[in-house]
C-alpha cells in the first residue's frame, strides 16, 4: 500500500525554542512546500499564553507577542499554510492557552497543537479529541 503524504501540520519556526535555526522562516516553509508537494501547512511554533500562571521558564518567553511574529504568514497557490501552536499540558491539567485568549485574540486558522501520551487523554476530560495529535 502507499501512502501520500501532502500535508505538515506540525512545523516549528526560527521563533520556536527548539529550533533556533534562523534559515527555518515563514518564507522558506512555504518554498519547501511548494518544492515537495504539500498541499496544506501549518506553523505550530511553542506558546504559552501570559495570562495563564504557572509558565516553565522554557514556555514563558514564547508568549502571544512572540508567536504573532511569524504574520502575516506568506501566500501560495496551491498551498494551504495555517497558522497554530503548540502548548504544554502540565500534570495538574493546566491548558498553557486559555479559551478567552483563543476565542477573542487569534484567527480562525490559530488551532491549539497539543500532544498528550494516551495516559493523559483519559484524564483530560475537557479535551475533545480533535485536538489531540497522538493516534
Amino acid at each position: 500500500m502507499k501512502y501520500t503524504i501532502d500535508h505538515d501540520l506540525h512545523i516549528h519556526t526560527k521563533l520556536s525554542s527548539c529550533s533556533q535555526d534562523p534559515r527555518q522562516t515563514t518564507e522558506n516553509i512555504l518554498g519547501y512546500a511548494l518544492n515537495n508537494g504539500l498541499k496544506t501547512i501549518c506553523v505550530t511554533d511553542h506558546y504559552w499564553d501570559e495570562t495563564i500562571p504557572g509558565a516553565s521558564a522554557w514556555y514563558g518567553p514564547q508568549n502571544t507577542e512572540h508567536i504573532r511574529r511569524s504574520l502575516p504568514l506568506p501566500q501560495a497557490e496551491g498551498v494551504r499554510f495555517l497558522f497554530g501552536c503548540e502548548t504544554e499540558l502540565r500534570r495538574d491539567l493546566t491548558l498553557g492557552v486559555s479559551p478567552g485568549r483563543f476565542v477573542n485574540l487569534i484567527s480562525s486558522l490559530f488551532r491549539p497543537h497539543i500532544c498528550t501520551c494516551p495516559i493523559l487523554r483519559s484524564r483530560v476530560k475537557r479535551t475533545p479529541p480533535s485536538a489531540l495529535c497522538c493516534g
